[in-house]
């Protein structure tokens, strides 16, 4: 029996039991159904970003390696979105190399000489796979936490 024929709540009850987290998307783009990114989206039971008056930007919260120039407007930009809201970070507060101090999200490259850098799966891998983006998910909700603390 698949769990697609079980009605909804008892789907959810099963898949809690199971350990495994529902994820939604949020916004226009899961409005739209449109987004190619969409199989990364913050989850349901987390609370909504900032908006961007109530983060401060003067500084950068997070810096992203991703072995690409301006990722957010090539073809991962969206996904890339999606995890920008995830960690609560506006694209403000991000910048696209290391600094001294700045939790490190290091995309298939090497992170310089970050010590303490998330090193995540290329884009293209987290796009194609969804077992990489399951993989992922403990390390971005470590940073989230680390990220929640610096604030």
């Amino acid at each position: 029996m698949s769990l697609d024929a079980l009605p909804a709540a008892e789907r959810e009850r099963l898949l809690t039991l199971m350990g495994i987290d529902r994820w939604v998307l949020r916004g226009a783009a899961a409005a739209s159904g449109n987004d190619p990114g969409r199989d990364i989206a913050a989850p349901d039971s987390r609370p909504a970003p900032l908006p961007p008056e109530a983060a401060p930007v003067s500084a950068p919260r997070l810096a992203i390696v991703a072995g690409e120039t301006m990722p957010l407007a090539g073809r991962h930009g969206a996904m890339l979105r999606h995890l920008l809201r995830t960690l609560a970070i506006d694209e403000a507060q991000v910048t696209w190399s290391v600094h001294d101090g700045v939790p490190v999200l290091a995309f298939g490259a090497a992170p310089g000489d970050a010590a303490d850098a998330v090193l995540a799966p290329p884009l293209a891998t987290l796009r194609a796979s969804g077992a990489a983006r399951r993989s992922l998910w403990p390390a971005l909700r470590t940073l989230r936490r680390r990220l929640r603390e610096v604030r």
